[in-house]
């Protein structure tokens, strides 16, 4: 028999396994076993629904298998997300993958060439150092040479990366 509840508890065991603590409308109430699908965890909220299942038909062997709420951010068909109760969430989009904290996109990564994306400049790519950048400098050498203070040029722009990153971008903007 296929039931449903509502989680009152949870319980980590010494074995891995999780107990929850639940009140199924089978008036059922007890502490059952809740599996979890290979590399992926989590510990819901008391009060999340359950759907519990009696193995064999036994009321007493009863585990359940999912245990969740309706709080997770919405996604278009064919989209999965991650979330917690923090305001994180990892979605897996029709056009790549975005990690958000709230409605702030902290990364997003979108397929190669896709519009509005540059390439990532990475530790030791080439630089072509700007022209007012290098006014800059030679403005620093020589006050360092003569050993005297001296107001430096403003600059605006260091460079432009001339070799970024084929394989990592991020969003314009």
């Amino acid at each position: 028999m296929i039931t449903r509840g509502v989680l009152r508890a949870v319980t980590q065991t010494a074995r891995g396994f999780r107990t929850l603590s639940v009140e199924l409308l089978a008036d059922e109430p007890g502490d059952v076993q809740h599996f979890e699908s290979h590399g992926v965890h989590s510990v819901p909220q008391d009060g999340a629904d359950v759907i519990a299942l009696q193995v064999a038909g036994s009321a007493d062997h009863i585990v359940a298998l999912v245990a969740g709420d309706y709080r997770g951010p919405t996604v278009a068909a064919g989209e999965s997300v991650l979330y917690n109760d923090h305001d994180w969430s990892v979605r897996l989009l029709t056009t790549g993958m975005s990690v958000s904290e709230g409605s702030t996109q902290r990364l997003v990564v979108a397929p190669a060439g896709a519009p509005g994306m540059l390439g990532v400049a990475r530790a030791l790519d080439p630089v072509s150092a700007s022209a007012e950048f290098g006014v800059w400098v030679t403005a620093v050498n020589a006050a360092l040479l003569a050993n005297t203070p001296a107001t430096m040029p403003p600059f605006s722009s260091v460079g432009v990366i001339t070799d970024a990153s084929s394989k990592v971008f991020v969003e314009a903007g």
